[in-house]
């Protein structure tokens, strides 16, 4: 939740919300959330004008996602369902609305093309300031702490930020809970972590097996029940 100023600091009052941007606006109309789901005018715009890969809505919301493809209860009050559901509980801030988006539209890029075996490789960043997921969502090595020295298992000297790789740590969770999801809905097959070196600090994830498209279990239900209603008749 936030609270809005404008550039003098004064609350913002008499927000547009719901319709124009996916927020929902408190009573005291000065404190909003963001709808989770529920797409960004910009990036729709984007979308329409073919600037930007189309994004499945569905995806967007890996919780609902999953509810809606698994709505018994037996699964989601199972250990299984419990633990996917609990690790995206993460907040919908503008740094992971961004990251989920890139995220997806990778995913749909190699689900409409033949890729070689690097382009089914997300990477999260590289020698090259601006290549990598995260520096697409603003996030640079250069704003976290010094380095530390460490040692390899091979007894190579490397240099690493801590807060650097806190952070690669923390979004690379995030990511993974996303793909388990994913993963179970039928979406992708399988992934893998990216290292350089076993215990090294993670660098990407490789898609691996097929990506399908999401079909809704309702969507899924309703079709069927159709064709035996033909049958039928």
């Amino acid at each position: 939740m936030r609270n809005m100023q404008d550039e003098k600091g004064k609350p913002l009052e008499g927000f547009v919300a719901d319709y124009l941007v996916p927020v929902a606006v408190e009573k005291n109309g000065k404190a909003y959330w963001f709808l989770e789901g529920r797409e960004l005018p910009v990036y729709k715009y984007a979308e329409d004008i073919g600037q930007m890969i189309s994004v499945p809505r569905e995806l967007l919301d890996p919780a609902g996602l999953l509810k809606t493809m698994f709505p018994a209860k037996e699964f989601q009050e199972s250990e299984e369902g419990k633990k996917l559901l609990e690790n995206v509980k993460f907040s919908s801030t503008d740094e992971m609305i961004l990251l989920k988006r890139i995220l997806i539209q990778r995913l749909e890029i190699m689900r409409n093309s033949r890729n070689n075996a690097d382009g089914r490789r997300i990477r999260y960043y590289a020698i090259k300031k601006e290549e990598g997921i995260l520096p697409m969502a603003g996030i640079y090595r250069e704003n976290f702490e010094q380095d530390i020295r460490f040692v390899s298992d091979r007894g190579k000297v490397r240099f690493e930020s801590r807060g650097w790789k806190n952070k690669v740590h923390a979004v690379n969770k995030k990511l993974c809970a996303i793909l388990d999801i994913y993963k179970k809905c039928g979406y992708v097959t399988e992934y893998e972590l990216l290292r350089n070196e076993p215990r090294s600090l993670v660098r990407g994830l490789e898609i691996l097996g097929e990506i399908k498209k999401v079909e809704l279990r309702k969507k899924r239900e309703t079709e069927t029940s159709a064709e035996k209603t033909a049958e039928v008749k």
